[in-house]
């Protein structure tokens, strides 16, 4: 049971909470605060169709962000342009074009480290499975489509974005 004299301390305690929580929402609209993420982050951002970081920065300026990085070749930002994968592709472009996906498999070391990504292709299809070594894509498994540089068809709210 709470006794009386511990409210105002509790309530206390919880005002300092709450100001932590407000003041934490300052440091997500700090100008800074792109140049200060990490390659990846910044890749996922762009590649998803909602806001993954806080602060809402547009498309435009994750792209502008990007450049300044120079993360991408330009045939790169072709393919990711049109969401679209290739072959040497670096992962970081594989997740701005596809998005973040899912990891389901890593093996080897640093160099010639593994990486398997899937992603759905539609709420009935069999998932898209994309393999990466040494940070680069090497193959994908895309039932049914055999081409080069394979787009994914984005899901937007259970539906299928063309």
């Amino acid at each position: 049971m709470i006794d009386a004299r511990s409210l105002p301390i509790l309530f206390l305690g919880f005002m300092l909470t709450l100001l932590a929580c407000v003041g934490s929402g300052v440091k997500a609209n700090d100008p800074y605060r792109l140049q200060k993420i990490s390659n990846l982050e910044l890749c996922a951002a762009f590649g998803s169709v909602e806001d993954s970081l806080p602060g809402n920065f547009s498309r435009d300026q994750l792209e502008s962000e990007l450049h300044r990085r120079d993360l991408f070749s330009k045939d790169e930002w072709i393919l990711v342009r049109r969401g679209r994968i290739g072959k040497g592709m670096s992962v970081c472009g594989l997740i701005a074009s596809w998005g973040p996906g899912r990891l389901f498999y890593m093996d080897g070391g640093a160099k010639d480290k593994v990486v398997k990504y899937t992603y759905p292709s539609c709420r009935v299809c069999s998932q898209i499975e994309v393999e990466t070594m040494g940070g680069k894509v090497q193959s994908w498994y895309f039932p049914g489509n055999k081409e080069t540089y394979p787009k994914k068809k984005r899901m937007i709210r259970g539906k299928v974005a063309r």
